[in-house]
């Protein structure tokens, strides 16, 4: 029976069910871990903490540093928040929903969509600064411009004014949709429209790695080192392009 090192009441063990309190007093032991190998059918070194402290946990599996344990929790605050910045723990955030988000991401039409994304950003862009140019032009070189020249460089305004809107007016389409592809109301969730979520920003801030199952760790081996991607700033993608 495992039992609570924090004086509290004692703790079913985690294949029973309901046991009552006169039961369980009559097999408390001094640990607070044990041996359930031989009850889940695996290998007799395979070990469960349950309750106590991180103490004691330290202790159990002699380790000298927080960072020395990876801790796999689904809640950004209560798991990964307090046990990175208490403990100093490694943290893994589970998120279920990148399953399916995954499964979306690898679709032809969404990838298509994406690339479209980026064109109409980049007309949008090049029609701006043409009509920041000509007012800029207009503004200071005013009482050199004719007559005429002036008419036209309005005219141009007005004509990049309007495909500027309709650009715009795609893009907003494009995207509600494209979220919608994810999630009819709450969209795709590490995004706002095109900018990283509230929940993205915390993602990075808080957890060390995040995935969509703890499960996943088991194709990789235990010793693995996991390293970040590299950072780029804004301008290594217009030397790399």
């Amino acid at each position: 029976m495992l039992l609570n090192t924090d004086n509290g009441s004692p703790l079913a063990q985690l294949d029973q069910a309901l046991i009552q309190p006169s039961k369980v007093q009559s097999q408390l032991t001094d640990l607070n871990v044990e041996d359930v190998g031989s009850q889940a059918g695996s290998s007799p070194t395979t070990r469960v903490f349950q309750g106590g402290n991180y103490r004691d946990l330290h202790g159990f599996l002699e380790i000298e540093s927080g960072s020395q344990v990876l801790y796999a929790g689904d809640h950004i605050f209560g798991d990964i928040l307090r046990s990175k910045k208490t403990l100093g723990w490694r943290t893994l955030l589970i998120v279920p929903e990148l399953e399916s988000e995954l499964r979306t991401l690898s679709r032809k039409e969404i990838r298509d969509k994406m690339h479209l994304f980026q064109t109409l950003h980049q007309t949008r862009e090049s029609l701006e600064d043409s009509i920041q140019r000509i007012d800029w032009a207009l503004c200071q070189q005013k009482e050199k411009l004719s007559r005429e020249a002036r008419k036209k460089l309005m005219r141009q305004v007005i004509e990049f004014s309007d495909e500027r809107d309709q650009c715009r007016s795609v893009q907003g389409n494009e995207l509600r949709v494209y979220h919608e592809t994810f999630h009819p109301i709450w969209g795709q969730i590490m995004l706002t429209g095109y900018q990283s979520s509230r929940f993205a920003h915390q993602v990075q801030q808080f957890a060390c790695l995040y995935t969509s199952h703890v499960g996943n760790l088991g194709g990789y081996s235990p010793e693995k080192i996991y390293r970040s991607k590299a950072d780029f700033m804004p301008h290594f993608d217009n030397s790399n392009s």
